[in-house]
């Protein structure tokens, strides 16, 4: 039955937290907006109070400027498609300039005036109060004004500066036509200059040298270079190696070595030498199917059979058998094609062998004269390369150089030409060539007070005093832990609400037109289609959907504290239930301060405390009211110890006894923060 329920999504509470905390707090704490908005408006006034008056005088000036023929034609050109704004802005300056302002002050003896007493030099302090602005955006206009402490010094300071300004303008058209055509004969001259100098360094442009060596050429003879020197290293290696081995096997041949022996150190030579695909291989190559190479192993063995067995062992006579018909064929195939078949002649191979690779060296030595050529060549091309680039880097240095230095005169001569040009339209803006006439629109007129504004200040202070006032009412609002909403209530309780009763009037003149006993407060009898009394309605049916189990029949009333209106909840409530056709008893169990017996206008000298004490029974305690099927149960007399009385045990046969009397049973309780009587009784009801 206390099951807590979510009234509506954490999300749906915080969006309306969001949209109406601040309208929440400004309905709840009015006062203290009211009181920061008193607050502010106060101080805002006293403030105005206290300000020193200040006063403005305005003038308007028209600058139209007149046609002459002694601009140039750069100047005249600048002059023609400036803006108003750009035409006016060095009137500005001038106007408010030291130079204007002083004059004005010693042409009319400002530093007499009152607002300048005991100032050495008033000049900072009219600069500072002197306004200067366009009147409009397309007219030749301009709005002065001057604002001062003095109502009189106003106007007599801004007439002064106007007056100081024409004077001024009217004093720089002194400057003579001559200066104006030296200026000009300077600046043709610098234009032809300039003129000249670009022409010779276009002509100079066309003579550039061409660019150095390609560094990629370069690098490729030099990577040629070092192929050619690397080949020439391998050539002289094997010249080396060729060398050694013929001397080494022409000093065996004078020892008189084994020429099987010699064969075979020759295989091996010609596998260190490299020769064994070449020179070596030519002696394989020549007998047809390499028969050297199948000899010497022939020649090996045999040795190594001598070492174990006689000259007539079967396996000796067999090798050299073996040996000798390889010779036979060997010499047979070897042999001129020319020489009859019993002619030929042994061949040497060890002679063959010696004269392949003396042509071999003389062969890699002319080999190695023709890299050698070569190498000549490629490092003579490099070199050349190398100082044709190095010439080439001297000539651009020099170039560059010649360049840079036609450059700067260029520059120096476009700088000075530029100097003229400017210098030209500050005289005509100065000296003003075709000459400004000035037409005052409005002489300075009397002043009058601006500031302090009234508006300007109090409208702020107010709109800070509510800020402040919001402020304040925010603290005491984020302070204050009482519920505002049904929300808060379940949040925090995590407790389900059954209903909403609204704020009523309980005096109402068409009350006391009926004809009854009954108080004003239990509309629900009085006005059963107003909205509160549906709002009673509400709270009866989730009270049905809460208790629609069995045995939940008696149902407890009770508040924080006293005036909470616990006691018009019981009545109201139990009228409704009465009007939907159950037996409904109200109980009176608020022994401090009943109300029941007032609100349905009966004695209490027969009570709850009478039935408990034994003193009555309850059906001779309970009272009939004018709303059917409601009957009422008052708390009787007065007694010294409630708490007590509720915790006898003819209390709890009591409310068993109205269980079965009654349809629902429905218990007023004190606050339960006041006593404890509330939860004694919770312990014997359903809810």
């Amino acid at each position: 039955m206390n099951e807590p329920v979510d009234l509506q999504d954490s999300h749906d509470d915080s969006g309306h937290d969001s949209a109406f905390g601040v309208l929440g707090i400004v309905a709840r704490r009015k006062s203290f907006l009211l009181l920061g908005l008193a607050a502010g408006a106060a101080l805002g006034y006293l403030y105005y109070t206290r300000q020193a008056p200040i006063y403005q005088s305005g003038a308007r000036l028209l600058i139209l400027k007149s046609e002459n023929n002694l601009g140039n034609q750069y100047i005249g050109a600048f002059s023609r498609y400036q803006t108003p704004q750009e035409r006016l802005s060095n009137h500005i300056m001038m106007i408010q300039s030291p130079l204007v302002v002083e004059q004005a002050v010693r042409d009319y003896e400002l530093d007499k005036l009152p607002s300048f007493a005991g100032m050495s030099n008033p000049a900072p302090a009219i600069l500072g109060g002197l306004f200067v602005e366009q009147s409009d955006a397309y007219a030749d206009a301009l709005d002065l004004s001057y604002r001062g402490r003095f109502r009189e010094d106003c106007q007599i300071v801004l007439d002064a500066v106007m007056q100081s300004y024409i004077k001024q303008l009217n004093a720089t058209k002194s400057v003579t036509e001559d200066t104006v055509k030296l200026i000009e004969k300077a600046n043709k001259e610098l234009l032809d200059k300039l003129a000249q100098q670009e022409k010779e360094y276009r002509d100079f442009r066309t003579t550039a040298p061409s660019l150095a060596s390609d560094p990629k050429e370069l690098a490729l003879h030099q990577d040629r270079l070092q192929r050619l020197e690397d080949a020439r290293g391998e050539t002289v290696l094997a010249v080396t190696r060729l060398k050694s081995t013929i001397e080494s096997i022409e000093s065996a041949m004078e020892r008189g070595a084994d020429r099987e022996a010699l064969l075979l150190m020759v295989d091996r030579a010609g596998e260190l030498t490299g020769r064994s695909g070449a020179a070596a291989g030519s002696v394989r190559d020549t007998t047809s199917a390499g028969i050297v190479e199948r000899l010497l192993p022939l020649v090996l063995e045999e040795q190594t059979l001598l070492e174990t067995y006689g000259a007539d062992h079967p396996l000796v006579k067999s090798i050299r058998r073996k040996i000798e018909t390889t010779r036979e064929f060997l010499t047979s195939q070897l042999a001129p094609s020319g020489a009859a078949g019993g002619e030929r002649k042994p061949i040497d191979f060890l002679a063959m062998y010696l004269e392949s690779m003396r042509q071999e060296l003389e062969t890699i030595s002319r080999n190695d004269r023709e890299l050698a050529a070569l190498y000549a060549e490629e490092e003579k091309a490099v070199h050349q390369l190398a100082e044709q680039d190095r010439k080439a880097r001297r000539e651009q240095a020099a170039f560059e150089a010649t360049d840079e230095s036609l450059r700067s005169d260029i520059a120096r001569t476009q700088q000075l030409f530029d100097s003229v040009v400017k210098r030209l339209q500050e005289i005509n803006i100065a000296a003003d060539y075709g000459g400004y006439n000035t037409q005052v629109l409005s002489t300075a007129s009397p002043a009058g007070q601006v500031e302090p504004n009234f508006s300007r200040i109090m409208t702020p202070a107010a709109i800070l005093g509510l800020l402040f006032g919001f402020g304040l009412a925010t603290l005491v609002d984020m302070a204050d832990k009482s519920f505002r909403s049904p929300a808060d209530i379940c949040r925090q309780l995590r407790l389900p609400i059954v209903g909403h009763i609204p704020a009523f009037k309980t005096k109402d003149s068409k009350l006391e037109q009926v004809n009854s006993k009954l108080d004003g407060t239990l509309m629900t009898h009085y006005r059963s289609k107003s909205q509160v009394a549906e709002a009673y309605r509400a709270v009866r049916t989730a009270l049905y959907f809460t208790t629609r189990g069995e045995g939940h029949k008696v149902v407890q009333i009770t508040s924080p504290a006293p005036g909470d209106g616990k006691s018009t909840l019981a009545a109201n409530l139990s009228i409704c239930i009465a009007q939907s056709g159950k037996r409904v008893l109200l109980i009176d169990a608020d022994f401090r301060r009943p109300r029941v017996h007032k609100l349905f206008s009966f004695s209490r000298d027969v009570g709850l405390s009478s039935v408990i004490g034994g003193e009555a029974e309850l059906m001779d305690a309970v009272h009939t009211t004018e709303i059917n099927n409601l009957f009422c149960l008052s708390c009787g007399p007065k007694v010294n110890n409630p708490s007590e009385l509720l915790t006898l045990p003819r209390f709890k046969e009591l409310i068993d006894l109205t269980r079965e009397k009654f349809d629902f049973v429905v218990i007023d309780t004190p606050p339960m923060l006041a006593v404890t009587d509330p939860s004694i009784v919770a312990a014997r009801v359903d809810g």
